[in-house]
């Protein structure tokens, strides 16, 4: 039985970080939800840890970048300004 709710846990982050979620307290509560349940399953509870990790995003999503990144001239030698666009 707990042993299935860490795998519904593990499903909902993935689901969330499919979904472009980004805002922390979904995933806290899942994970929270997970190692408990890895926990009581008598799995050790830092492959739960391990597993988040994995399953959650760690760069940002392209949607949510206001700005393009800066442009740089091909020949700037040792000083580096952005071109202006």
């Amino acid at each position: 039985m707990a042993l299935g709710c860490a795998v519904l846990g593990l499903l909902g982050i993935m689901l969330l970080a499919r979904r472009g979620v980004w805002r922390m307290p979904p995933y806290v509560l899942l994970a929270v939800v997970t190692w408990y349940a890895l926990y009581r399953s008598g799995v050790h509870a830092t492959l739960a840890g391990v597993l988040i990790a994995l399953l959650c995003r760690s760069t940002r999503c392209a949607a949510r970048t206001s700005t393009p990144p800066p442009r740089w001239p091909a020949s700037t030698g040792s000083r580096r300004t952005p071109v202006p666009p």
